[in-house]
């Protein structure tokens, strides 16, 4: 029988904190194309950029700079590159931390990309999803939070759900109800949407020494 753990790969979905303060780069879980080279430990800027892909590296620094000075919520397409110099797209989501008139920090996901979710798989994960607008509308807050398509924000909510081992519907419902009580507009609802992912992920513990059928 098919799962969405065997659509959406566990850990498909990382969740990192930059802190501007010290320049470093940490993760909940390893992005799994840079496992081989990080085993999880945290990264200075230029040492997450030398595996970044050398097209998109200018890109991807100019973009990262504005964030610090943005302080709005964010989303970035740029290509990582495995041991064996395969190219992996991945998208960074995420929102600046302000202090005072200061962006101390960087909290997000990066979301790979790289199995596309064709229309076989799309139509499986459907099936299992219940009739109703729960699902609808925790896919359209990511889409709007992080300004992200319909795609890559279906993906970070099925991935995220394979990586708490929790229905999707169910994750979904509380996404919904824990924007209920956050201003519609502005970066909160991206903090909250942060917030409550992680949440999800520390009430039911990762089921890392599981591999999907």
């Amino acid at each position: 029988m098919t799962d969405v753990a065997s659509i959406i790969p566990l850990h498909a979905v990382s969740t990192y904190e930059y802190d501007a303060l010290q320049d470093c780069w940490s993760w909940a879980s390893p992005i799994p194309v840079l496992q081989y080279a990080t085993d999880g430990s945290p990264l200075t800027t230029e040492q997450l950029l030398a595996f970044v892909h050398p097209d998109d590296r200018e890109p991807t620094l100019a973009q990262f700079l504005g964030l610090l000075q943005d302080r709005t919520p964010y989303s970035c397409l740029y290509r990582l590159v495995d041991s064996a110099g395969v190219a992996h797209p991945v998208v960074n989501v995420g929102t600046p931390v302000v202090e005072g008139d200061e962006v101390t920090a960087l909290r997000g996901f990066v979301v790979d990309l790289t199995a596309p979710l064709g229309a076989h798989a799309r139509s499986a994960v459907a099936a299992m999803l219940p009739v109703g607008a729960v699902v609808d509308q925790a896919t359209g807050a990511l889409m709007l939070a992080f300004g992200v398509d319909a795609e890559i924000a279906y993906r970070l909510l099925t991935g995220y759900a394979s990586r708490a081992g929790a229905p999707v519907h169910g994750l979904a419902a509380d996404i919904v109800d824990g924007l209920a009580s956050v201003p519609v507009t502005g970066p909160e609802v991206a903090e909250a949407l942060i917030d409550l992912l992680e949440s999800s992920v520390a009430r039911i513990p990762l089921a890392e020494d599981v591999t999907p059928a």
